[in-house]
């Protein structure tokens, strides 16, 4: 397994300090035997394995455009706290279609 510069190569553990406390990770479909073995050594890690959402047509084109949206609304403003941040996060959301 490909170790990260945040995995101690003698240990195979990650680093106190260089990561969020809780880790998710979401992997693609690779081949059943490569997802296998790596979802038994996230869990060694004891991260939290997230399971791909099933395909749904009537959600891909539409809702895959919303982070480039999300970004063009916030390109250029500047929040001051996270509740400046959480009023023009609820305002874009408000602002798109149903």
């Amino acid at each position: 397994m490909h170790s990260p510069s945040w995995v101690d190569k003698d240990e195979q553990q990650p680093k106190a300090g260089l990561h969020p406390l809780e880790i998710r990770f979401l992997h693609d479909s690779a081949r059943p035997l490569t997802m296998r073995v790596t979802r038994q050594k996230l869990l060694v890690f004891g991260w939290e394995v997230l399971t791909p959402p099933p395909y749904r047509p009537d959600l891909a084109p539409r809702d895959f455009e919303h982070p480039f949206t999300l970004s063009n609304a916030l390109q250029g403003k500047v929040c001051g706290d996270e509740d400046d941040l959480d009023r023009c996060l609820s305002n874009f959301f408000e602002s798109m279609p149903v």
